[in-house]
């Protein structure tokens, strides 16, 4: 797998993780209504092939020895009998014989769970090249279920020239919806983007800002602000750059500028991540607080816990390790004494 591919696998992977709902809605609403939308939608595990290796090594060969799919969750219907049904996601850069691979990645999931109906859906961008895509997912009990040779799949080729950002499906001022907006820069290639570039972005970051306070969780807003960066802001020329930075300011500015800094700040800090090495450090930092009962020790690993920079990390320790009495460390923390006591 390619940098590139792997950038694009991660990002589609931590974006379904948080916000499955949010493309089910968007892409199947009919379905969606029929779903346990107030549950816990159970995230499989993406090895579908260990239990069965020695069954079914013909699925393997074929698959060209890939055992992991991208995304699969076991969903309850909402109904009396609380049915079960598995959504089953690949997302797909480029054509690579995708065909056999979600057939054989549908039947490995139907030997695990024999009695449950799959739905199996392919989301191909960019450089994918296909048939045009086709849904019938509603119906999902008459295909794939029975038999597998009458399993087929979905597929939703954001390539298209049906997807348009601006649609009032994927804008929708009154009701945002963070997958769509996740998806503006791949339904729209540099044609589009040199035209409405600037506007994604701005637009993007107001409706984001805007659905905040109905977020779970802090990565339902910083996925789709990582994917108007990686496929909006870097097709941007320097020019729609300085636009758009001119235009965040003005933003930040206006009635919903609160909101939008805010965004900024949970988008990235959900972006952000500890090495193992800070990790490490960090818990020799507490340690060293812990054993010299320093005063406000709570405060300072409050503040290590929000820190994702390492060289704050590794001077932190300096600090406690010179000034065990963490005077220092908390000075430069920008931790008030007066605030600890």
């Amino acid at each position: 797998m390619t940098e590139e591919h792997h950038k694009h696998d991660n990002n589609f992977k931590q974006l379904f993780k948080f916000s499955v709902k949010d493309f089910m809605k968007l892409f199947y609403n009919k379905l969606y209504l029929d779903l346990d939308t107030n549950g816990r939608w159970l995230a499989l595990s993406e090895d579908v092939t260990s239990p069965y290796r020695h069954l079914y090594q013909h699925l393997l060969e074929k698959a060209d020895g890939k055992k992991y799919l991208d995304r699969a969750f076991l969903v309850r219907m909402d109904n009396e009998d609380k049915n079960e049904i598995i959504l089953h996601f690949e997302y797909q850069s480029t054509n690579d014989n995708m065909d056999e691979r979600v057939r054989d990645y549908h039947n490995l999931l139907t030997h695990t769970f024999n009695n449950i109906p799959i739905l199996s859906i392919l989301i191909g961008f960019r450089g994918f090249k296909h048939t045009t895509t086709k849904k019938f997912a509603y119906d999902y009990r008459s295909y794939g279920m029975k038999s597998h040779k009458s399993f087929d799949y979905d597929l939703i080729n954001l390539n298209e020239r049906k997807w348009v950002w601006n649609a009032p499906l994927f804008y929708n001022t009154k009701d945002p919806n963070p997958v769509a907006i996740a998806f503006w820069g791949l339904m729209s290639d540099n044609k589009v983007i040199k035209i409405d570039g600037v506007k994604m972005m701005l637009e993007g970051h107001r409706l984001l800002a805007r659905i905040q306070s109905k977020a779970d969780y802090p990565e339902q807003l910083s996925q789709p602000y990582k994917f108007l960066f990686d496929y909006v802001y870097n097709d941007m020329s320097s020019k729609q750059i300085d636009e758009f930075e001119k235009g965040l300011e003005e933003l930040k500015k206006s009635d919903e500028g609160e909101k939008v800094v805010e965004l900024i700040k949970v988008a990235q800090r959900g972006l952000h991540y500890k090495s193992e090495t800070d990790k490490i450090v960090e818990g020799l930092i507490k340690t060293s607080l812990e054993t010299n009962n320093v005063s406000g020790k709570e405060k300072i690993i409050e503040e290590l816990n929000h820190t994702y920079d390492s060289s704050i990390i590794s001077h932190s320790w300096e600090l406690i390790s010179q000034d065990p009495t963490g005077k220092s460390l908390k000075k430069f923390l920008n931790i008030e004494e007066s605030k600890v006591i």
